[in-house]
């Protein structure tokens, strides 16, 4: 969004004067401005795909806003009905774009649909049925396996942090928030 602000900040003062002192054809000026605008409506409509990335490597839709997805669907929508209407291609190809891209996106936020374990969740230590419960209510599980083999190996690979004293269940589990 913030490369948006800037390419627009840039773009539109630098577009009025070179429209109204060099271009002196109406024509010419009103395409160089239908052109930038519909630049700018892509990159509004483009830049949420900066978290499709995240989404597809973490297989979390958090990052995803569900209410500005419905509303960039419904108000590209809108203006791509219209300007079929009006046969504008200024209006309707930009924003049929942005329809694309935000089903696009809307498939994504349905296929990686998770919730965040709630707020002072306890960790669930040994119980793999608890865990399957978690995961079937969609909640993200983390899985840890350390046994004592695992621990061994761990020193041997850190020394540093194998002369740390060890922590306490409690301390854990205030470094997860």
């Amino acid at each position: 969004m913030l490369a948006v602000l800037c390419f627009t900040a840039f773009t539109m003062p630098l577009l009025g004067v070179v429209s109204s002192v060099i271009i002196k054809d109406h024509a010419k000026a009103m395409m160089m401005w239908g052109l930038t605008a519909d630049a700018i409506t892509v990159l509004y409509y483009g830049s949420p795909l900066a978290a499709a990335w995240k989404v597809i490597r973490t297989r979390n839709s958090a990052s995803i806003l569900l209410l500005r997805l419905l509303c960039d669907i419904s108000n590209s929508g809108l203006w791509t009905v219209y300007g079929f209407m009006v046969g504008d291609p200024f209006i309707f190809v930009p924003n049929s774009i942005g329809v694309s891209l935000g089903l696009c996106l809307a498939v994504l936020k349905a296929l990686f649909w998770r919730r965040a374990p709630a707020a002072g969740a306890e960790p669930i230590t040994g119980d793999v049925g608890a865990a399957d419960a978690a995961r079937s209510r969609g909640d993200v599980v983390v899985e840890v396996c350390m046994d004592g083999a695992g621990a061994a190996a761990g020193a041997a690979a850190h020394p540093k942090r194998a002369a740390a004293p060890q922590r306490g269940a409690e301390e854990r589990a205030g470094d997860q928030h």
